[in-house]
């Protein structure tokens, strides 16, 4: 028996085909939930977006800016982001959406994070919702 052989007997043991409707159901629900946590805070992103650039340090990709978007730009990311959001939740062509709701996700919570304190709970969002939208969409028979 060679490693290979092992691991893949070990993988198929420990991670065994699942059903195609429960990967939907679960992007539906981490969908829904990224909606939610976004709208409910629009406000304040716009608020931040707003803030004194001095306090701009920047963090993940955001890394790639010297200096804060312009308000008018950030908003626009952020409502970018909403739309994928409400797009992929709803199953509108899901695999253009759903890595674009991925990454635009990503960029707004690292551009929030980038004037204040690390959030690590927004990152368990943004890697929840990564990991839904890497994953392939099962075959269905």
């Amino acid at each position: 028996m060679t490693w290979q052989s092992l691991l893949e007997r070990i993988d198929r043991r420990a991670l065994p085909p699942s059903p195609a409707a429960r990967i939907g159901v679960l992007r539906v629900l981490n969908g829904a939930y990224t909606a939610y946590y976004l709208s409910r805070r629009v406000r304040m992103f716009r608020r931040v977006h707003r803030t004194d650039p001095a306090l701009f340090a920047p963090v993940g990709p955001v890394r790639a800016l010297r200096r804060p978007l312009p308000p008018v730009v950030a908003d626009t990311l952020l409502y970018a982001a909403l739309v994928a959001d409400v797009a992929v939740t709803l199953g509108v062509r899901h695999r253009l959406t759903g890595p674009a709701h991925a990454a635009l996700l990503m960029w707004t919570l690292s551009y929030r994070n980038s004037w204040s304190m690390v959030c690590f709970t927004t990152t368990t969002t943004w890697c929840c919702t990564a990991r839904c939208w890497a994953a392939p969409a099962p075959v269905t028979r």
